[in-house]
């Protein structure tokens, strides 16, 4: 019974990846920016992308509103805030840390609470969990074997072909 709900809870999160992977990649940095940033962001992000494999999705607009999409999941790596009482309040909240930045004072660096973001989304995903376990109790633990080893070979060939349409989408 703990093999099928490691294995269940392996397969689980391997779906959970590539659902993530279809919207970003490694190699995509989300930066959520405020309007009054845009003269200056889109010029950066460009730059940025000629020196890196990265890819830069610049979304612009209200430093409010970002702070609420933040403190329900939003999947920004970086945020840019025109209001810095924004920052504060999503460390208020335990979203996020905030340090000085010992290279240079006048920079913020802030930081994502993994344990605190963990909380409120496991809480969405426990529910899922408990149904795919129940799932695999219907199967033997050679046959989640083979799901998982088949899993494990499709997610590849996906990734594969995820990277062909971002070089052929690049290239033109």
């Amino acid at each position: 019974m703990k093999l099928k709900c490691g294995l269940a809870m392996i397969l689980a999160c391997g779906v959970l990846v590539t659902c993530l992977a279809l919207n970003a990649s490694a190699a995509d940095i989300m930066i959520a920016a405020a309007s009054d940033l845009n003269f200056a962001f889109k010029e950066l992000a460009a730059e940025y992308e000629k020196t890196s494999d990265n890819h830069v999705k610049l979304s612009l607009g209200s430093s409010g509103n970002f702070f609420s999409q933040i403190q329900n999941g939003a999947p920004f790596d970086l945020y840019f805030s025109a209001d810095i009482g924004y920052p504060k309040k999503l460390e208020e909240a335990g979203y996020v840390s905030r340090e000085r930045d010992p290279r240079d004072r006048r920079r913020v660096v802030v930081t994502l609470s993994l344990d605190h973001a963990m909380r409120n989304v496991a809480s969405v995903f426990l529910p899922i969990m408990r149904d795919w376990r129940e799932l695999a109790t219907g199967y033997t633990d050679d046959e989640l074997r083979l799901i998982v080893d088949f899993y494990a070979r499709m997610e590849q060939v996906f990734r594969n072909h995820l990277i062909r349409l971002r070089t052929e989408d690049r290239d033109g």
